[in-house]
């Protein structure tokens, strides 16, 4: 008997056309969530007083096909939406991926007593669609806390099933300025459908 050897590519493509077998599939790729769920898996890439970058990897039961990524100043949130989504087994549709990635690098830059909060997140899909994002936090008070490892909170540290749709907590930054008051920045997932 013959032994071919495929890629991990290769083998992707026959689990989700419904050829092969899940067991053939490198046990640290799981490429479906459950029905009705997300499956989140966190990497921590760098963590430094200066700098904080995340990367949450995203796999879903279904494939999306429409990402937004942006500050939405009103409600303080750094949101990435992934939605209009079909069914894994929809053959009406095309294009989209279940399986999408959330970058998120922050960094603090001091001037003089002021400190300049900075973001930059990319957001893409297992097909190859990316989405990039940047621009200052509005943060740029005499801050009390400047060292990032203090201000931001991780929320999503371990691998993790969501229910979807729903809006999903990643990361949290908090701010604490000299003069007493308070701040706040959520990043977060939305799922919309």
């Amino acid at each position: 008997m013959k032994k071919i050897a495929l890629s991990s590519t290769v083998l992707y493509g026959l689990l989700i056309s419904g050829c092969g077998d899940k067991t053939a599939v490198n046990s640290t790729l799981t490429h479906v969530a459950p029905p009705g769920f997300v499956k989140i898996s966190p990497q921590r890439i760098l963590e430094t007083a200066t700098e904080v970058h995340w990367k949450w990897s995203i796999v879903g039961d279904r494939y999306w096909t429409n990402y937004t990524n942006g500050l939405n100043p009103a409600k303080r949130e750094l949101i990435a939406t992934i939605s209009k989504s079909y069914p894994l087994t929809g053959n009406t549709q095309n294009g989209g991926s279940n399986i999408v990635f959330y970058d998120l690098d922050i960094k603090a830059t001091k001037y003089g007593k002021l400190v300049l909060f900075s973001c930059s997140s990319v957001l893409s899909n297992g097909s190859g669609t990316k989405l990039s994002q940047s621009g200052s936090l509005d943060e740029t008070n005499e801050a009390n806390e400047t060292d990032l490892r203090k201000v931001a909170v991780a929320l999503v540290t371990t691998e993790v099933l969501k229910h979807a749709p729903g809006k999903i907590p990643l990361l949290r930054l908090e701010f604490a300025g000299k003069n007493g008051k308070t701040s706040q920045i959520d990043v977060a997932l939305d799922v919309v459908d």
